[in-house]
């Protein structure tokens, strides 16, 4: 297979319509190569059977967002720093209006982007309310109109967001460069306090309703305050020689841990060693009884889901001279305790069909290559599934960002969508896969940083692809691509002929399952050149120890006469 055509395959973004398939034959014919010709449309048929995104459209030299206005509906919008413009799109992704924004703009790549676009939550008018702040010197945070009115100004600004409460009313929180917090009133946006001591946050607590929160450095307390801004209570955390520093979080709850009224904090705190950073996570009541105690955590939240019992679920991260390691810790509530360590990281999740979830997967790896495998256990922590994850030798870090059952394909099988780091050279380099448990390759991008699975009640679920192809430091190119999700295409020869591989990646040997004997085996490399052939009447693996580490495929023909295409990755 040519070089030209190796760059098309390598991408099943490419394989979007049968417009592109017919140019790519041509392409074939203009080389006068049947053979090329017949392996191309046995390739292309299989990928496109298998197909469960449609591209709807690509966004070239852009970062673009997917949002639902209240009132216009499905549009995507783009920042354009260097013109200071704010550009969108409507739901067939032709242009809908563009905004020039004052200055200061967001910046692609230094602080705050757009952090909020509506019609409706900071005003009643017609008009789009923007949020935004600066990265950069004047550090201003805005609330602006789209006819250019400046509807709030805040200098020396942090951050600016707009707090949502359901049953209460919404709030603009600013958070200062001196460490302070101005709460604002929606939809006014007249001050109504400033927090001298802290950031500020705001929540519904179970009993006492809506309160204010933050964590005082000066004073080693955290204080909770009333609707009105007036003092609650003042919790001490544990001061000197306890701790150094603690960390700007802080958990608030009152009866999601267990039973009592009491209020809550949990908080992180850390301090140095000649030879470590050392973390603990500690859970107090506001009589300063010590709940919990967690060495090297560095992260801890609840993990509240309807139906199901609450979890206190606990990150703990070590570094020292001799490296680092990562963990993560499940509490059962409200006895707090320990269930289960995972060794990595680990998410909760719930399954469309198969209820309650964790899956673990070594997210980065100090040596390489980093263990590309992501392992789903039961609710009481017993091993439901290993999943090998294709991945390009050299990754050093993966990052899932979603997991479902039946948003990307209909059938029953675990969908997984996940983005790897490698570095084969000077620069890392991104790679983005959408696959399915056995293996199955819905989507490959190299170049995808993140995946977007973007749903919206009464909308089509589109799947966002954001794109960074790094050539070096100085040299960014972005893009996004918005696919549409269609789980009902799902007809498709890995389910006809019920094959599957493993390992994969794989390094000395590659086992095939398959619910109708494999009669017939042909691998080849990327630029489609035959490496290996095997007939018989059951074919259960293919040996590759000796095939140089790459990306290469296997086609499979079963009894039926059924065939199938796996993509294979070969790393020793």
């Amino acid at each position: 297979m040519d070089i030209g055509l190796r760059m098309l395959l390598i991408n099943s973004s490419f394989f979007n319509g049968l417009k592109f398939s017919l140019l790519i034959v041509l392409y074939l014919l203009k080389l006068n190569n049947m053979k090329k010709i017949l392996l191309f449309l046995f390739l292309i048929c299989s990928i496109l059977a298998n197909a469960q995104f449609e591209l709807d459209h690509a966004y070239n030299n852009a970062n673009v967002t997917r949002i639902n206005l209240e009132y216009s509906g499905e549009k995507y919008y783009e920042c354009r720093s260097a013109t200071n413009e704010l550009v969108l799109y409507n739901a067939d992704h032709s242009f809908w209006k563009m905004i020039v924004l004052p200055a200061p703009f967001p910046t692609e790549y230094i602080g705050q982007s757009i952090v909020h676009l509506s019609e409706s939550k900071i005003n009643v008018d017609a008009n789009l309310e923007i949020i935004y702040t600066s990265g950069t010197s004047p550090f201003e945070g805005m609330v602006v109109s789209e006819d250019g009115t400046v509807l709030l100004n805040v200098p020396n600004c942090q951050s600016l967001y707009l707090d949502e409460i359901p049953g209460l009313d919404n709030k603009l929180v600013a958070n200062l460069r001196d460490g302070s917090s101005n709460v604002y009133s929606v939809p006014s946006l007249v001050l109504e306090h400033n927090y001298t001591e802290g950031f500020v946050r705001r929540k519904q607590l179970e009993n006492s309703g809506e309160k204010y929160y933050l964590l005082d450095k000066v004073g080693h307390a955290a204080k909770v305050y009333n609707p009105n801004h007036t003092l609650w209570k003042s919790i001490d955390l544990l001061g000197p020689p306890d701790w150094d520093k603690v960390l700007d979080y802080l958990m608030l709850t009152e009866t999601e841990l267990n039973g009592d009224s009491l209020l809550k904090i949990g908080f992180i705190y850390y301090y140095f060693t000649p030879l470590a950073t050392i973390y603990t996570g500690k859970i107090v009541n506001e009589n300063g009884v010590v709940i919990i105690s967690i060495p090297e955590c560095n992260y801890m939240y609840l993990s509240v889901i309807d139906g199901l019992a609450t979890k206190l679920i606990a990150s703990t991260y070590y570094i020292g001279w001799d490296g680092s390691s990562t963990t993560t810790k499940i509490y059962s509530t409200p006895s707090l305790t320990l269930e289960h360590t995972y060794y990595g990281t680990a998410n909760r999740t719930v399954l469309e069909n198969s209820g309650e979830k964790y899956y673990q997967w070594q997210s980065y790896g100090d040596k390489f290559p980093i263990d590309g495998n992501v392992k789903f256990y039961n609710s009481n922590h017993t091993l439901w599934k290993d999943i090998p994850l294709p991945v390009n030798p050299g990754t050093w870090s993966i990052g899932i960002n979603f997991v479902s059952e039946t948003k990307i394909a209909s059938d029953p099988l675990l969908e997984i969508g996940y983005c790897a780091m490698s570095r084969s050279g000077e620069y890392d380099e991104y790679e983005g896969w959408v696959i399915n448990e056995n293996g199955q390759v819905y989507l490959n991008t190299v170049g995808a940083q993140e995946y977007t699975l973007s749903e919206f009640p009464n909308l089509g679920t589109k799947l966002v692809e954001n794109l960074a192809n790094q050539v070096d430091p100085s040299t960014v190119n972005v893009a996004t691509n918005v696919y549409i999700v269609d789980p009902t295409m799902v007809v498709n020869e890995f389910q006809k002929s019920g094959s599957t591989i493993a390992p994969n990646p794989a390094k000395n040997i590659v086992n095939i399952q398959s619910t109708s004997a494999i009669i017939e085996a042909n691998l080849f490399d990327i630029r489609g050149v035959a490496i290996k052939h095997a007939s018989g009447l059951d074919i259960k693996s293919v040996p590759v120890e000796n095939l140089p580490p790459g990306i290469y495929l296997l086609d499979l023909v079963n009894a039926n006469n059924q065939k199938s295409t796996h993509k294979i990755i070969v790393s020793h």
